[in-house]
Parts: structure tokens; C-alpha cells; sequence
């Protein structure tokens, strides 16, 4: 086991340099018995490497059970119930390693089982798919009873309608199962039904069968399920949580009544070889509470007649989170030394903070400035910037009305809430257009005044102020002499220069 796993790290270690994709994943379940206050957690794991498309290292954990350990000089960690290597191709499925085998078509109601392959697997899966039909063959070592194992599988996957054959040699015994689904619809009712029969000894076909029928029924807001299980030589594979499990028969039948896509309430009723449990869901977006006649969850202990449940999932980028680290840590040009480099067309990549929300002064616009210059950013790709975040803007760049603009192709968002950037030229600076589409700050003397816009002069020479529609300037308390302090984006229209303020705020006076 510890030569797999050294295997699969070499692995790892080896395609690192061209990694295309790693994510960490938790599914976290929380149940709460509202009667004593017991909870439950039980968190599962999940992380993949994907050094090339299609090909994956995984490791799968449920984080609340019991660990082995795996000891490197005095340092131990945890060794991960699931560990393997993974290829999907277009035609051809490989797993090789640890895992779990997930091949059935039941498992509709309770997650409860009869047939198919759900088993946990040390040793290797292969899987070929030619057509509507999928060959499987597996082999799987069991280290505590020394035992070798061999599977196969044949199944056919259409758009109503689907079907397993699946046979195991456990040692002296066969472990033989066909289940299938059918999908149908008839007027306003949806629903499929499932099915499963299997057996299990030295001579399975003549052994007692454990077999499941069930269906699932929608109509309007209505959902229906219904599934009966028989156990005989084969057990039945209760979830850990099903209150029925160890029951050698069991009738699961429920009711729901969808208010909307998220809020629903519903009875249900299972009987079973021991007795009857029943009650009534709640579920209000994933948070589901259940008032039952008695004990309604198998994997807690005690008796829960009324509990609470939910679920949690969240996914970290780690590939993304990387590159942004990459990213972040590289060093740009400053935006004035690009501008001088650079011709219209040329393909760009500059890092600023953005001095302006989106769409404030222009439609698809914003601005991007550091403390040596800015630029227009015009694309789809810019929606939702606001201004202090600190970004990575990659495009082309293109003359707009006099003015040069990037056209984005991609944004990397590294930070917001950063102060932006202020440059403080004298007015016959900006003249020279090093400054378009800069965040400035001038001090003048107001000479010119209007509805829309003022003109100020500082001691080298005069600029218009122009109040653009959607920020909400007014110029109405500004009168002729006054002296006044303006923050605001460097433009020109018609050949004139002007500076945009971006709200009220930037005009002090």
C-alpha cells in the first residue's frame, strides 16, 4: 500500500509543472437532534490534481471517522480512505489505486441499495464505451481475508432507459446482480421506475434472490416515491443513516407538495420486518426538518423523533488560486512606461486599481489607474468592477474617439478596498496626453461656469470640469472667482481636455 502510494505522489511530483487543474471540494453534513441538543458532523473531502486533461490524482476522505497513519521519520499523517489514479477519455475509464466503485441504478430512495457495484475497491477498474453500451472489468485485492477479487460489468445507458449486469468472484462465492430504470413521460406526469434483482453464494443461480421495485412519480407540484426490498441471499445495502437498515424487508413511500424550486413539505411512511416509522419534512432551501413517531435516523444514537439537518459544500480553485498568487506576485510595467512601448493593436497586460465603478462613466467602461498614468477599459469582461479593486487586465488596445482604450479580454481580480491612485500635475501638463485617461487631482481658480461643466486655471493654464451624466455633479454652489480642488478621470472630447469627476465628493471647494 505504501508503494501505491509513493507511486501516485512520483506520479504527482512528476506532472507538476503542467498541472491544468486542482481544486479542493467539502461536502459537510450537520444533523441536530432538537430534543437532547446531540449533533452530528461528518465531512467528506475531496481533492483532485489534473496534470492533463483527463488524467487526475484524487484523494477522497470522510474526515469524522477513524484514520490509519503513515509515518515519515517522526512525522505522521493520516493516510486518506481513498487514494487512486484516474483517466477518463472519450471512450476508455481507468482507475487505478483505492477507490470506490460506483456502478448502479438504484439508490432512488434512502440511498438504499440492492445490486450493482458500491463497494470499495484496492486495485484497478477499467471501463470501455462503444456506443449506448459500457464494458467494465475490475480486480480488487481484500488485504484482510488475503482475497482476490474479479468483476465485470456490462450496461447500456439510453435516454429512457437503463440497465447493469454485474458479477464478482469473492474468493469461493459470486456476487451476481442485474439492475435497470426506466424514464417515462405520460401527459403531466414524469417518473421512472427502478428496479434490481441479485444473489449471492457458490452457485448464485440457484440461490434465494434479494430483488427492489420502486418508483418516482411528479405531477404539477406533486413528487411520489414508493420502492419495496426483499433481502434473500444477497444483503440489503442500507445507507448508514436509514433507521430501516438490518431489516430483512422494508416498503419506503413518500409524499411531497413543492411550494417553489426550494421550499417543500411532505409525510412519509416506511414499514419494515421490525415495524412502521412515519411523519412529516420540512425543507426550506437544503435546511430540512423532520418530525417523526420514532427513531428516524440510524446513524446516531439514541432515538431522533424530531431533527434538523443540512448540508454544506463549498469548492477552492486551487489551480486559479495559484495563478493568482503567480500573477500577483509578478512584476508590471508601470502604465506610463506600457503607454510609451506600445501601438494601437498591440496586445497589453497592465496591473492598476480601478478608479471608477463600471457603467458610471460609460457603458462597459471603467478606468484603471496607478501613480504614473491610466487607461480606458472598455469589454463585457470588465462588468462589476468597482473602484479600489486591484486587477490584472489583459487585451488590445484600440483609439476610441481620440482616445486609446483596452479591450478586455480577461480581468483577475487580486484585491478591493484599495486606495486609488492620485497624480498631481500642473493643468499645462496634461496637455501632452500623458496623462489621459489618468486619476488627477488640480487645484484652480474658477474662471468659467455652467450647467454641465466649469473652467478652472492654475497658474499654468485652464481646463474644463465636466459634470458626465449618471454621477450626479452639480456645479449650482460653484460661482465665478471660487477656488477649487477637483479629483477626476483625464479625458478629451473634440479634441478638448477635460477632467471627469466621478461623483460630488471629488469637487471641493
Amino acid at each position: 500500500m505504501k508503494k501505491l502510494l509513493l507511486i501516485l505522489f512520483l506520479t504527482a511530483i512528476v506532472a507538476a509543472n503542467g498541472f491544468s487543474m486542482t481544486s479542493l471540494n467539502t461536502l459537510t453534513f450537520y444533523t441536530v437532534d432538537l430534543e437532547n441538543g446531540q449533533s452530528d458532523i461528518f465531512p467528506i473531502v475531496y481533492f483532485v490534481f489534473e496534470p492533463i486533461k483527463g488524467f487526475s490524482l484524487r484523494f477522497e476522505d470522510y474526515l469524522a471517522l477513524t484514520h490509519d497513519t503513515l509515518s515519515f521519520g517522526p512525522i505522521s499523517i493520516m493516510k486518506p480512505r481513498f487514494y487512486y489514479v484516474q483517466y477518463m477519455g472519450n471512450n476508455v475509464s481507468l482507475k487505478i489505486g483505492n477507490f470506490r466503485s460506483k456502478h448502479y441504478n438504484t439508490r432512488k430512495i434512502n440511498l438504499l441499495r440492492v445490486g450493482g457495484f458500491y463497494d470499495y475497491n484496492y486495485g484497478i477498474e477499467v471501463g470501455y464505451t462503444f456506443g449506448k453500451f459500457s464494458l467494465f472489468g475490475r480486480y480488487n485485492y481484500i488485504d484482510y481475508y488475503s482475497e482476490h477479487q474479479y468483476g465485470s460489468l456490462i450496461a447500456y445507458d439510453d435516454k429512457n432507459l437503463a440497465f447493469g449486469l454485474y458479477l464478482m468472484k469473492k474468493g469461493t462465492v459470486y456476487d451476481l446482480s442485474a439492475d435497470g430504470i426506466y424514464n417515462f413521460s405520460l401527459g403531466p406526469v414524469n417518473g421512472k421506475f427502478f428496479g434490481a434483482i441479485a444473489a449471492y453464494g457458490a452457485y448464485p443461480f440457484i440461490a434465494l434472490p434479494t430483488y427492489l421495485v420502486g418508483g418516482l412519480f411528479n405531477w404539477n407540484r406533486l413528487d411520489i416515491g414508493i420502492q419495496f426490498a426483499q433481502q434473500g441471499s444477497w444483503s440489503i445495502d442500507y445507507d448508514f443513516g436509514d433507521p430501516n437498515k438490518g431489516a430483512s424487508w422494508v416498503l419506503n413511500t413518500y409524499l411531497n407538495y413543492n411550494f417553489t424550486s426550494k421550499i417543500s413539505a411532505g409525510v412519509f411512511f416506511d414499514q419494515n420486518s421490525s415495524g412502521m416509522n412515519y411523519g412529516t419534512k420540512l425543507n426550506f432551501a437544503g435546511l430540512e426538518i423532520v418530525i417523526s413517531n420514532s427513531d428516524y435516523d440510524g446513524g446516531m444514537t439514541g432515538i431522533q423523533r424530531l431533527e434538523l439537518s443540512y448540508s454544506n459544500y463549498f469548492s477552492i480553485d486551487i489551480e486559479k488560486a495559484v495563478t493568482a498568487l503567480i500573477k500577483t506576485a509578478r512584476k508590471f510595467p508601470k502604465i506610463s512606461e506600457i503607454r510609451e512601448s506600445t501601438q494601437i493593436g498591440d496586445n497589453v497586460t497592465i496591473r492598476g486599481v480601478v478608479a471608477a465603478d463600471t457603467d458610471l462613466l460609460g457603458n462597459n467602461v471603467t478606468y484603471v489607474v496607478d501613480e504614473t498614468g491610466g487607461y480606458m477599459i472598455w469589454g463585457r469582461n470588465a462588468a462589476g468592477l468597482k473602484a479600489g479593486d486591484e486587477v490584472i487586465i489583459s487585451g488590445y488596445t484600440k483609439e476610441y474617439y481620440g482616445i486609446v482604450e483596452i479591450v478586455v479580454d480577461s480581468v483577475d481580480r487580486i484585491a478591493s478596498g484599495k486606495k486609488v491612485p492620485v497624480i498631481t500635475p500642473k493643468v499645462i501638463d496634461i496637455f501632452s496626453g500623458k496623462y489621459e485617461s489618468a486619476f488627477v487631482k488640480v487645484t484652480g481658480k474658477v474662471i468659467e461656469t455652467s450647467k454641465y461643466s466649469i473652467v478652472i486655471r492654475d497658474d499654468t493654464a485652464n481646463i474644463k470640469i465636466y459634470a458626465k451624466k449618471g454621477t450626479n455633479v452639480s456645479f449650482e454652489n460653484v460661482s465665478f472667482g471660487d477656488i477649487v480642488t477637483v479629483y477626476g478621470i483625464v479625458s478629451q472630447f473634440q479634441g478638448e481636455w477635460e477632467i471627469i469627476p466621478r461623483s460630488q465628493s471629488d469637487v471641493v471647494f
